[in-house]
């Protein structure tokens, strides 16, 4: 019901605020075995993938996040649709910032990352990326530090610091400067 879903999601929210996110993937493993899975999850789809990430269970974000590229796509639009606002405003454009990215896109990109369909997925992924984002390169630091803290950085993955000139305009990023320890 409606009050054991407050329930529940204020619970994984505590444990995610608390560092406990064993908790939570105990949880998250009993649902995913069930086929409504994801209606069961419901809002709490991001609060558990970054759980989840934080505890390096690749199988729950894989589980949150069964089709990556288009929970990548939704993210891109909701981050989309501030754009007009904040640059109006005078602020940056939220493309333009790893940081600003990183919470948006790192789940997708892990789930991406370990899809297990030899790199398909990833692929698809890079090239909406690459679309949507072609005069912003901030997304592939998030990509690098996705890669990185998931084990599955790749040769061809840190080519890209080079051939984008990504350290000298991100140096500064604290993206960055963890991918560069």
């Amino acid at each position: 019901g409606e009050q054991d879903a407050r329930l529940v999601a204020d619970w994984v929210l505590l444990n995610g605020m608390l560092g406990d996110e064993r908790l939570t993937m105990g949880w998250a493993e009993t649902v995913l075995e069930q086929p409504q899975a994801l209606e069961i999850l419901g809002g709490l789809v991001v609060e558990v993938s970054q759980q989840a990430i934080a505890a390096e269970r690749w199988d729950i974000v894989v589980g949150c996040l069964p089709d990556p590229v288009a929970e990548l796509e939704r993210r891109l639009r909701i981050t989309a649709s501030t754009i007009h606002l904040q640059t109006r405003n005078g602020g940056a454009h939220p493309f333009d910032s790893p940081e600003g990215l990183a919470m948006q896109l790192t789940a997708p990109m892990v789930a991406a990352l370990h899809a297990g369909d030899g790199g398909a997925t990833e692929r698809r992924m890079v090239a909406v990326l690459e679309e949507v984002m072609a005069d912003h390169d901030a997304w592939r630091m998030v990509f690098l530090d996705a890669a990185r803290r998931s084990g599955t950085l790749r040769e061809d993955h840190t080519a890209w610091i080079e051939a984008h000139d990504l350290e000298a305009r991100f140096a500064g990023s604290t993206v960055f400067a963890s991918f560069a320890d």
